[in-house]
Parts: structure tokens; sequence; C-alpha cells
């Protein structure tokens, strides 16, 4: 019969280590004037952190959780406005974010881990909505629609993986169809087909990986100073000014 081993004392004397105590901190400026208030717990940023400007307003509200930001950050403007509002998961964006200008939303992206994947949204400095996309790990894929100032649209676009892949369809002003391509890998595969106002068919082209096929055009009505519509491939500089902004901030 085997006797059992009695433990040894000195483990019953052994004290799980303690959390250290969140430490709250405020910073002044050399006025004096309260700038930031925040806490470190193991040196490290813990729970709200508040960043103030020169007349003790805030500019800058955000969560942490050992050191990474953890949920939601606000960011306002020097009027007091709100500028930006976006969650984040261990340091990365996660979730909607949502960004402004003079109040105005001028932006809703969503985020998953760091990287768009979802809906993204993006308006005009009158409210309009102008670009209605989607996203997967960071690429733009299905369907993006395009929208003028007066709300009417003016393109729908396919994507894959960040590229033009499948049917790009353009709109006259009256809500007609102006021209329908194919895109493969972001290069014209296919039919071009281009309508005048009335729904009537101006002229049919056909592509191959990006170039024209022999002769390929045929005009069935003469067009008539007619310019060629530019293609959405891409977003709008002022959106890719605002998605650097998205960087900056993440």
């Amino acid at each position: 019969m085997t006797t059992p081993t009695s433990p040894d004392p000195a483990t019953l004397l052994e004290v799980p280590p303690e959390t250290p105590a969140a430490i709250a901190c405020s910073e002044y400026d050399e006025q004096g004037r309260l700038r930031a208030t925040y806490h470190r717990q193991g040196g490290l940023l813990e729970g709200v952190a508040t960043w103030y400007n020169e007349v003790g307003e805030v500019v800058q509200q955000a969560h942490f959780r050992q050191g990474h930001l953890h949920g939601e950050m606000t960011l306002y403007d020097p009027m007091g406005q709100l500028l930006q509002r976006c969650h984040y998961s261990a340091g990365k964006l996660d979730g909607p974010a949502f960004f402004y200008s003079q109040g105005q939303l001028q932006a809703s992206v969503a985020f998953r881990s760091g990287v768009r994947d979802g809906e993204s949204l993006a308006y005009d400095e009158h409210g309009q909505l102008r670009e209605q996309s989607a996203y997967h790990n960071g690429q733009r894929c299905g369907q993006a629609k395009y929208y003028g100032a007066d709300g009417q649209l003016v393109q729908q676009a396919s994507y894959h993986n960040n590229k033009l892949h499948g049917t790009v369809t353009q709109y006259h002003p009256n809500g007609m169809v102006r021209e329908v391509a194919s895109y493969q890998e972001h290069r014209l595969h296919g039919a071009v087909i281009t309508y005048a106002p009335d729904g009537g068919i101006v002229a049919q082209r056909h592509f191959r990986d990006g170039k024209p096929c022999d002769a390929s055009t045929t005009v069935l009505q003469p067009v008539l100073s007619a310019p060629e519509p530019a293609r959405a491939t891409s977003d709008p500089p002022w959106f890719q000014q605002l998605l650097t902004r998205i960087a900056g901030g993440a």
C-alpha cells in the first residue's frame, strides 16, 4: 500500500501575484492647462484616455486594454464637431467606422481585424451618397454603385479581388443605359455596347484582353459629339485622401 505524500508546506504559503492597480495620470502644458487624462496599469494604458485642447474641450477620447486601442475611439475638430468615430479590438479597427467633415457624415467603412471588410459608403459635402461598394479581406468585391450629385445612378460595376471583373454599366442623365462593357481582370474583354439616350444602339465593339478585336466596331447611328465617359476604376481622389486619414488613425 502506497503512503500518500504530504504537500510541501512552502507551497501552501504561495500567493498568486496581484494585478497591479491602475494609476490615474494627468498631463498639463506649460501654462498649467489640462491636456490629457488616462490610466496606466503595469506601465500600459488601460481604460479611458481623454485629450483636451487649449480651452479644455475634448479633442479625442479612446479606450485601451493592455496598451492597445480596444473599444470606441472618437476624434473632434477644433470647433468641437465630430471627425471620427470607430471601434478597435486589440489595436486594430474592427466594426463600422464613421468619418465626418464639419459635422457632416463623409464615409462609413466596415473593418475587420484592421482591414476593410463589409459595406463601404461615401458621401459628398452635402450628405449625398456618391459611392456604395463592398469589400472582403481588404479587397473590393461584388457590385459597386456610383451616384451623381443629384442622387442619380451614373455607374455600377462588378469587382473581384479589387479589379473590375464582369459588367460595367453607365447611364445617361435621363436614366437610360449609356454603355455596357465587359471586363476580365481589370481589362476590357468581350462586348462594349454604346446606347443613345433614347435606348437605340449607337455602336458595338469587341475586346480581348484589353485590346480591340480587328474590325470589331459596328456603328449603327452617328455619334454626335458624345464624349467617352470616364470609368470609375478606382476611388476618387477625395475618397483616397479620406482613406489615407483612416490608415493614419489606425
